[in-house]
């Protein structure tokens, strides 16, 4: 899927062999892990201090999550 002409696997790659690579990364676990962690700091924050540019951050942060589990999903 959205292969260019020649390049094999891309970014947006969805074979078996691709997600298998991204369930297995540690880089990419590592980095969806502190994601949670930053997630969970931002939420306290915001429950303390709340402003308009912390629950801006927050809710990219879990898009950004979203994202990320569904590409191991899919």
């Amino acid at each position: 899927m959205f292969r260019g002409k020649g390049k094999g696997h891309g970014f947006f790659c969805l074979c078996d062999i691709c997600k298998a690579k991204r369930r297995s990364s540690l880089l990419y676990l590592s980095i969806l892990i502190g994601l949670v962690v930053v997630i969970f700091y931002q939420s306290i924050l915001l429950i303390f201090v709340t402003s308009k540019i912390n629950a801006v951050i927050l809710f990219l942060e879990l898009l950004c999550l979203a994202m990320g589990i569904i590409r191991i999903i899919f």
